[in-house]
């Protein structure tokens, strides 16, 4: 790898790409325990990797301390060249992996079932439409599914709504759009017409409950705050469906607590209305195995988290 001109120009010796990647994170996370936890290494190597680059230039490209981390003038200068690098090499990976053969112009994309409609085809949209001829493949599954899909190469990358995505070893993900934990209440119900609930505050009701692994994710989170409550959720019904819940909510069969992400297919008779508990959210978010090779996938995630980042702005 060359950096070929400008105040680095006197610097010609190859240098790993993969440091200059990890240089670009610690810039975006300002801290080397995240950023170690975006690229899929340990600390230590993550550090090494930095180590070794500012050795190669003979410079600190970091200033450290124990309360921050901020670059150096020279750390500064470098950031251009480094965005530019690194672009450029991504554009080339793009580029050989249109003249392969049509069948490893291809992407293979794992989705949890019953996520929110809208997700997948405004992720797709954009991407087939700046490079043309290459094959899709999707695959619905649960989160257990989508998980052992990525670990054993069924697939890509996939879109799945967890809020514990750091957790996933071997596994990295991009957070594309959060959606609050609400309580599903009938319009009826004396607290609908609240801006936000506590879950203290319906401690007693009864409670609908979607016995699916599909949302696995958001059965332990609901069960962690409960714990934290210190009280245990009277099920009032179990589902396998959350069209099934909302109807039941619909109803008079209880409450239940879900993501706003289902808002948009419950009666109008139901109400959603966001809990006040720390953390009580799930995000929507894509996954890919650390060491994925398919030189389309970085692209394709670039697309959809650029798409939902327009979205989020209109």
């Amino acid at each position: 790898m060359i950096i070929p001109r400008g105040p680095l120009l006197w610097y010609h010796k190859p240098v790993d790409i993969r440091y200059i990647e990890s240089f670009l994170t610690l810039t975006e996370e300002l801290n080397f325990s995240k950023a170690a936890r975006k690229v899929c290494v340990s600390q230590s190597a993550f550090s090494h990797q930095i180590a070794l680059l500012e050795s190669e230039f003979g410079n600190s490209l970091f200033h450290r301390n124990k309360r921050v981390v901020e670059l150096t003038e020279f750390g500064k200068e470098f950031l251009p060249y480094a965005r530019s690098i690194v672009g450029e090499y991504r554009n080339w990976e793009m580029n050989r992996a249109m003249i392969r053969p049509r069948e490893e112009r291809s992407l293979r994309i794992g989705f949890l079932c019953d996520l929110p409609g809208d997700t997948i085809p405004r992720a797709v949209e954009g991407f087939k439409s700046a490079h043309g001829d290459i094959d899709l493949n999707f695959f619905d599954r649960t989160l257990t599914g989508i998980l052992t899909g990525l670990r054993e190469n069924e697939f890509d990358c996939a879109f799945t709504m967890v809020n514990d995505a750091d957790t996933f070893e071997g596994l990295r993900s991009v957070r594309l759009r959060t959606y609050p934990l609400c309580a599903v209440l009938h319009q009826s119900h004396p607290l609908a017409e609240r801006d936000s609930i506590s879950l203290a505050e319906i401690a007693t009701e009864s409670f609908i409950h979607i016995d699916n692994e599909s949302y696995a994710a958001g059965t332990r989170q609901v069960r962690r705050l409960c714990d934290e409550l210190g009280f245990e959720p009277r099920l009032a019904n179990k589902v396998s469906q959350v069209s099934s819940l909302l109807s039941l909510v619909e109803f008079g069969m209880g409450i239940a607590l879900v993501t706003s992400a289902a808002e948009g297919i419950a009666p109008k008779s139901v109400v959603f209305v966001p809990l006040e508990e720390r953390d009580a959210c799930s995000h929507l978010v894509v996954l890919w195995r650390c060491s994925n090779k398919n030189p389309l996938l970085p692209d394709f995630i670039r697309c959809a988290e650029e798409l939902h980042q327009a979205v989020a702005l209109v």
